[in-house]
């Protein structure tokens, strides 16, 4: 037969007969105190230091008692606050409408609000100008940290396939810097535009007229912009 291993009492370090695993919450505590080890269901005692948990129980039960009503109260206590506060938030949220939406005000360079000259240049040639749309007015915003307001107009040759040119995305000067109000739905628009000139950049685009400056297509080319066809 194979050699059986004698459990020991995880306090006296004696043999223990008959060992039975530790199921005891308070058992459990008491040895812990008392040895400053982690005790679980693989741990055994011996009768003798059982008898002295005992003895120590019937002296302090009542103690003990008390002390697991008073923390059962302080979760109730705890659980009830909880739920009032998830209650409240929830009534909150049915009630807010949509005027009601949350903004924030970030001080920001914004571009003057004339949107009859273009934003580029300045120049005021209706015919040739051409409104932004969101997307372009975030996506100024997102590499140039410069805030357009809508409705704002550009000349039709600052762009290139709907986008505006690298030349003129630095050509724009800001007007001034001021607070500006965006609410949740603006800030959330922002992220999706970031997201989305994230994900489709490219290192090196020859064909697009906005990703490089005439100084980066003559140092890797060798040749200036107005030499290359873009057609």
């Amino acid at each position: 037969m194979p050699h059986v291993p004698w459990q020991k009492c995880i306090e006296c370090n004696k043999v223990v007969e008959n060992p039975r695993p530790i199921n005891s919450i308070l058992l459990k505590l008491y040895l812990s105190a008392r040895t400053q080890l982690r005790i679980d269901s693989t741990c055994y005692v011996c009768k003798a230091c059982r008898s002295k948990f005992d003895r120590w129980h019937h002296k302090v039960k009542g103690q003990v008692d008390q002390l697991i009503l008073d923390k059962s109260s302080n979760e109730n206590d705890y659980e009830l606050e909880v739920n009032m506060d998830i209650d409240i938030e929830n009534n909150t949220k049915y009630t807010q409408t949509s005027d009601e939406i949350r903004s924030i005000e970030i001080a920001v360079n914004r571009c003057f609000k004339d949107e009859r000259s273009c934003i580029v240049c300045g120049e005021k040639n209706i015919d040739k100008r051409t409104r932004l749309n969101e997307y372009q007015r975030n996506i100024l915003f997102i590499k140039r940290g410069i805030y357009v307001s809508p409705g704002a107009r550009c000349c039709g040759y600052h762009f290139y396939k709907c986008q505006l040119t690298y030349e003129a995305i630095h050509q724009i000067v800001p007007f001034k810097s001021e607070l500006v109000s965006f609410n949740s739905n603006e800030i959330q628009k922002i992220i999706t535009d970031f997201r989305a000139l994230v994900q489709n950049q490219e290192a090196f685009d020859f064909d697009n007229n906005a990703s490089l400056d005439d100084t980066a297509y003559y140092n890797i080319t060798g040749l200036l912009k107005s030499m290359i066809s873009h057609d």
